[in-house]
């Protein structure tokens, strides 16, 4: 089965934020809606009532308070409930500015990513939890189910031991013929 996040923010929210929804949203195409339109009167309920029409599996809620930034995974219909507070993060047109040769490509959102897990101990419970609810965000494939032609995209997850912090990066791969020598 397909995971079908929706991803939406909270009203108040910064222009900012609401870019890193558009970004988390061509994160996880083709399977979330990239053009959800959010109007202030919606509230939670009328978002879990269009995600059972449209079969959603996830719904994450970025949020902001004094306290910082938040994002909620939630699993649907009655899963667990994440929340994860957001210590940094950059935009896909503030990573493109700070390159310097700035590149003309885009993220082919038509394949999804494959998701790489690095740092997580499967032996913990909490661990084990994380490493579910992101699996489930992603759709399940081998690699010895894909061709290298439907590699187009990556997601790295990865747990830094010493701060306990996660941190996940999309990678855009391209392939290069071999070289002659």
């Amino acid at each position: 089965k397909e995971p079908r996040p929706m991803v939406i923010k909270r009203p108040g929210s910064s222009k900012r934020l609401a870019n890193l929804v558009f970004d988390i949203r061509q994160f996880l195409s083709p399977y979330t809606p990239v053009k959800l339109k959010e109007l202030r009167k919606n509230t939670l309920q009328d978002f879990l009532q269009a995600g059972r029409v449209l079969g959603m599996t996830h719904l994450i809620i970025l949020s902001e308070s004094p306290a910082g930034s938040f994002m909620r995974i939630v699993k649907s219909p009655m899963g667990p409930t994440f929340t994860f507070k957001l210590r940094d993060y950059n935009l896909l047109r503030e990573v493109i500015e700070k390159q310097v040769s700035r590149p003309n490509w885009k993220p082919d959102t038509n394949s999804p990513a494959v998701l790489v897990m690095k740092g997580l101990n499967k032996s913990l419970a909490h661990h084990q939890l994380v490493s579910t609810l992101f699996q489930g965000l992603f759709k399940n494939s081998t690699l010895d189910q894909m061709h290298s032609r439907d590699f187009k995209r990556l997601a790295l997850l990865t747990r830094n031991s010493s701060s306990q912090q996660f941190t996940l990066r999309q990678y855009i791969t391209r392939q290069m013929p071999p070289s002659v020598r």
